[in-house]
């Protein structure tokens, strides 16, 4: 596989990306960083715009150009590709996707909206369909406008296209650990989770700590970031728990992991079983211990 260079983001809903990428303090402003496109299978093409905005003193030059991308690694960032293997290629868009223009030219703060068209042609798979738009901003060969400003920067727009009649929505939990807390029960909980359908999700849930007696003393929400998982790859989400209620009884409490994608009905289960002794409780025992073995000595 052929990286040209990595980005790594939380986009999640949002992968995650912010509203806008800017290159330098006062440079250029692209809006928005991410986009989603959706293709009926009777449409011939779909557009969309990006805005930029020179906001530099003087006038920029500008070159866009598209790529794919891919999953970097679980932590939810992306690499930029070169289409050579088949995972690649099954989820290419850069092939459908060009900007209206080559070259865009700026003045100081001018904006200008770009059209991107993606076409939709027999060859495109349904499913889901990932590229960017990548901007360089400058002009190394010297034949851009007079002094427009020579520099060699790079901001994208990443696109999350999907075109319909072939679907597949498939959210598999492969793993799952938890660290302990020192004062309570656990502190935070890593699932890793397996897109094993063709078009982008967003894991949803819950996870509860219940107590001998069946009370819900520890609770935290999955992927509160909205972050996706792209198609055939895998993710890891941390999820911080919250004390409900204190955590008194020493014994077997239950870690009820509660998981889906957004759009599917019902939820999934995993259930685990964690022998924990709170804090409180194993205070108490040390107390009474000390206090024990003190009567001992003194009746020796």
């Amino acid at each position: 596989m052929k990286f040209l260079f990595f980005v790594l983001v939380g986009v999640g809903f949002t992968f995650l990306c912010p509203t806008h990428a800017l290159a330098g303090e006062t440079g250029l402003t692209v809006t928005p960083v991410f986009q989603e496109v959706t293709l009926a299978t009777d449409e011939a093409e779909a557009r969309f715009s990006i805005t930029l905005t020179n906001q530099t003193d003087g006038p920029l030059v500008l070159r866009p150009s598209v790529v794919d991308f891919g999953s970097l690694d679980e932590s939810g960032g992306v690499a930029f590709l070169g289409a050579s293997d088949n995972l690649v290629r099954k989820y290419s868009l850069a092939s459908w996707m060009r900007p209206e223009k080559d070259i865009v030219s700026l003045e100081a703060g001018e904006s200008e909206d770009l059209r991107v068209v993606i076409e939709n042609r027999e060859s495109l798979s349904p499913g889901g369909h990932y590229g960017a738009v990548l901007f360089t901003i400058g002009n190394e060969e010297g034949d851009a406008k007079e002094n427009a400003v020579a520099v060699n920067q790079l901001l994208s727009v990443l696109v999350f296209a999907k075109k319909e009649g072939g679907e597949i929505y498939r959210l598999n939990l492969l793993d799952r650990t938890w660290e302990r807390s020192l004062l309570f029960g656990l502190s935070q909980t890593s699932l890793r989770f397996q897109n094993e359908g063709n078009v982008h999700i967003v894991p949803r849930g819950i996870v509860t700590l219940t107590d001998p007696l069946g009370r819900v003393v520890e609770k935290g929400i999955i992927n509160t970031e909205s972050s996706l998982v792209l198609p055939e790859s895998q993710r890891t989400f941390v999820t911080k728990l919250s004390l409900v209620t204190p955590l008194l009884i020493p014994g077997r409490y239950t870690l009820t992991t509660d998981y889906r994608y957004d759009g599917q009905e019902a939820f999934e289960s995993a259930v685990d079983t964690i022998t924990l002794l709170p804090w409180p409780t194993f205070v108490a025992i040390l107390v009474l211990g000390i206090g024990f073995f003190g009567l001992r000595l003194r009746k020796k």
